[in-house]
């Protein structure tokens, strides 16, 4: 048990180093939230996230969009999701309008912060 609360802390805090820096020019900031589940196909593509209620105004169901992978830190914005979701941490979803009218593609997230 002291193994996997040290794993998740470890992963919790390198995720916050490599996100400090991922923080861009977003069209919303979402409220302070938790993430309820993450969506990732095997095949690939983008993961879709979930969030609590009200997480994402303005996306789908207002609780969720695809992680975006337009720079390099994408994979640790990812880890800081996975982190967050794994120790129960609330984050705040900075993300971006598609223009898309309906559906999963309404939002992209471009940086999450945990606290």
């Amino acid at each position: 048990m002291k193994t996997q609360k040290f794993v998740v802390v470890l992963l919790c805090a390198l995720a916050l180093l490599g996100v400090a820096d991922t923080v861009t020019a977003s069209d919303a900031v979402g409220p302070w939230t938790k993430v309820a589940g993450i969506y990732s196909k095997s095949n690939g593509g983008n993961p879709f996230v979930d969030f609590e209620s009200g997480g994402m105004p303005g996306c789908h169901n207002d609780n969720g969009g695809y992680l975006g992978t337009s720079s390099d830190n994408s994979d640790q914005a990812y880890s800081a999701l996975l982190a967050a979701l794994a120790a129960d941490r609330e984050v705040r979803v900075y993300y971006n309008y598609t223009g898309a009218a309906s559906g999963w593609s309404m939002c992209i997230i471009e940086a999450v912060y945990i606290r």
